[in-house]
């Protein structure tokens, strides 16, 4: 008890509890401080809760509804009355012991909003190596607030060397800045039930169903030499649902390419599939590629962000580019590669995470961060 008292109250902010990968480590770091008897506090401003059902029930949660339903003067004006609103209530909420952690743009813009108001300090937690937002402009001043926000915060915590040397090349916070590793689930898929299919393949993508994954291309490369190949199903949720499904129609993939909506733990329960697929255009250090690694689902991906060293020693299949034709192409030569070696792919892969991967030092490290602040 005397230990439980002692510990500092954590404040996680994130933007939604949509199915990113920065969403679910917000939750994962939540669980996982809560079940070491910190006092956990969660606010999220976005009504997205694809995910908010994982978040532990010793977890405090809050959630705002910051999305504006119509593009107009006085809409904008209620969103930013009821953001201030609840921002100096939340304020007024911690003190100065109190540890925030952010994740995203705007959980971070928020997180500085509150230390500064509360005196309070804050982590800002960055899980990819560059904005990814399309128009330049936005990138442009997205930048700039993170920059000044990084510059103002306590402490950045990144979960590669490769994002950590991107911002700290321009942002200037390498004396405040460090690596602490995602957050995995503990694997449950065992070795000797994975029985690779000869004939037809059965494969699976896992995640938001926006332009940044390349799934218009993922779902047309399947329409010609695929066709009777490979089965593909999509787990997940997003604004280009309507979209994609249209896609499917239109090229008479309904056999081929299946909607099955959200499962949160869908690879935990992948012994049946036979592949693991991430087409994206950009990535930072994705959750799916290490939970599948972690679960002896073999992984075919674009050569991403930090995908790019994690399948390294084949303990994965590329796809050399994003078109149609390379996603094709990656996956026939996937479904020709021997049996050994496809087993050998996996073996690999489980320890690689074994190895790289361990929730007690993330801990350690997040625990003696905290601690010191």
């Amino acid at each position: 008890e005397k230990a439980y008292m002692t510990k500092k109250e954590v404040l996680i902010i994130t933007t939604s509890l949509n199915l990113g990968g920065s969403e679910i480590q917000s939750v994962r770091l939540a669980n996982m401080l809560v079940k070491q008897n910190y006092s956990v506090r969660f606010l999220y401003l976005k009504r997205d809760e694809d995910i908010k059902s994982l978040l532990s029930s010793e977890v405090e949660v809050q959630g705002l509804n910051l999305v504006i339903s119509k593009p107009r003067v006085l809409d904008y004006i209620k969103a930013v009355y009821n953001y201030i609103i609840s921002v100096v209530a939340i304020q007024k909420s911690v003190n100065k012991s109190t540890v925030i952690i952010s994740f995203l743009v705007h959980a971070s813009i928020t997180g500085f909003i509150i230390s500064k108001l509360s005196g309070c300090k804050h982590i800002v937690s960055i899980r990819s190596d560059r904005f990814t937002k399309r128009k330049k402009q936005e990138v442009y001043f997205r930048k700039l607030i993170m920059k000044y926000i990084c510059k103002s915060s306590t402490y950045i915590v990144f979960n590669s060397d490769k994002s950590l040397n991107k911002f700290n090349n321009d942002f200037k916070i390498q004396e405040k800045s460090l690596v602490i590793k995602n957050i995995i689930t503990s694997g449950k898929v065992l070795f000797d039930e994975k029985k690779f299919s000869n004939k037809k393949l059965r494969g699976m993508y896992v995640g938001r169903f926006d332009n940044l994954k390349n799934l218009e291309n993922l779902i047309l490369s399947t329409k010609n030499q695929l066709r009777n190949n490979v089965k593909i199903d999509f787990f997940g949720e997003g604004r280009n649902r309507l979209n994609y499904k249209k896609i499917i129609d239109e090229n008479n993939l309904k056999n081929i390419i299946s909607i099955e909506g959200l499962s949160l733990d869908i690879i935990s329960n992948s012994k049946e599939y036979d592949f693991l697929i991430l087409t994206s255009f950009h990535e930072g250090l994705p959750n799916v590629v290490i939970e599948a690694m972690n679960n002896y689902l073999p992984v075919i991906s674009t050569r991403v962000g930090e995908v790019t060293r994690l399948l390294d020693n084949s303990r994965g299949l590329f796809i050399d580019g994003f078109s149609e034709i390379d996603i094709e192409t990656a996956i026939l030569d996937f479904q020709h590669l021997p049996l050994d070696i496809k087993k050998n792919m996996i073996i690999k892969s489980k320890e690689y995470i074994d190895q790289e991967f361990s929730n007690d030092v993330v801990f350690q490290n997040w625990e003696t961060l905290i601690k010191s602040l």
